[in-house]
């Protein structure tokens, strides 16, 4: 008599901090580092370069800030979908934000440093992108949000070797309910905005120089919507790419399409409302800005992919 074959051990999902292994995140961590580098070089280069071709300035500047823009779609993914306590996601989320904008804000005074001309925007400039980014902050997580608490989406880590694109149905089956928050976390998140609108209140009664409050609550506004629309039309489509059924090379390329495609229907818009037609520069603004949030946020979304996160829906 024949004994049964051994049961393989039940594959189990395992959440982001509750996995001891760095092994599953540090591929991420290691790639904000070359982020770091652009944020630092940024202001640099446009300082260097600030009587060179301004056609090539462009594209390298606009270029940057897509991966800039795709650095903040990877930080918010981690704290809105991640299933460890809140209050670590957020810490973790600010500690890695404070550390990019002081990458930025060090390239900034240097520049100031060297050249008078630059001197007297620096605090103005770095007082208005410490009150904006919070609150954009907020804006881009609110659409992921609605798909947390809602739909109940959210990154799981499988411990187990397996090349499968998603998990199966027993293991989503295993996967905890994450979708309600905690008092603890509704007090967190409270206090998290909180924050966000009084550091805003405390630049905008404080005053910067050349900028009224009026102008100063419009950019606020502007960059808000602007942080919503690149939710819903960069971070959303793009993840449901890179965790679905679709290889790693094929999701690349249908990432980088869709990011042409919105890039072309942004272009006929600004077309349709101009009466000149597009400038030349629109171009090279949009085109290198937006393939590169694709081609940076895809990486980002890769090295979650292979370190064996999945996106339960």
């Amino acid at each position: 008599m024949t004994s049964p074959p051994d049961q393989p051990e039940p594959r189990k999902f395992h959440a982001w901090v509750s996995n001891p292994q760095p092994s599953s995140w540090t591929p991420l961590l290691c790639w904000i580092v070359p982020l770091a580098l652009i944020e630092l070089g940024i202001v640099p280069y446009m300082w260097q370069q600030q009587y060179g071709p301004q056609e090539t300035t462009i594209t390298v500047v606009f270029s940057a800030l897509g991966a800039i823009f795709a650095q903040g779609a990877l930080l918010t993914v981690g704290l809105v979908w991640g299933t460890q306590p809140f209050a670590q996601r957020l810490l973790v989320h600010w500690i890695v934000a404070i550390n990019l904008y002081g990458c930025w804000n060090v390239g900034y005074w240097y520049v100031a440093s060297q050249e008078n001309g630059w001197s007297h925007d620096w605090r103005e400039v770095a007082s208005t992108v410490a009150c904006t980014v919070p609150v954009m902050a907020l804006a881009a997580q609110g659409p992921l949000w609605i798909t947390r608490v809602w739909l109940g989406w959210r990154l799981l880590h499988v411990e187990m070797e397996s090349t499968a694109l998603l998990p199966p149905p027993e293991l989503v089956a295993q996967a905890p309910n994450v979708r309600k928050l905690s008092v603890l976390d509704l007090m967190t998140a409270t206090a998290c905005v909180a924050v966000s609108l009084g550091v805003y209140r405390l630049v905008s009664e404080s005053g910067i120089k050349n900028l009224s409050r009026a102008d100063l609550l419009f950019d606020v506004i502007t960059a808000s919507t602007f942080a919503v629309g690149v939710s819903l039309l960069g971070i959303l489509p793009i993840v449901c790419l890179f965790f679905s059924r679709a290889s790693r090379i094929l999701a690349f390329v249908l990432s980088i399409a869709y990011a042409i495609l919105v890039c072309v229907i942004f272009i006929v818009i600004i077309g349709a409302i101009s009466r000149v037609g597009v400038p030349t520069q629109i171009y090279r603004i949009l085109i290198p800005q937006f393939l590169s949030f694709a081609i940076v946020f895809g990486i980002g979304l890769t090295c979650l992919r292979e370190k064996g996160w999945r996106l339960v829906r």
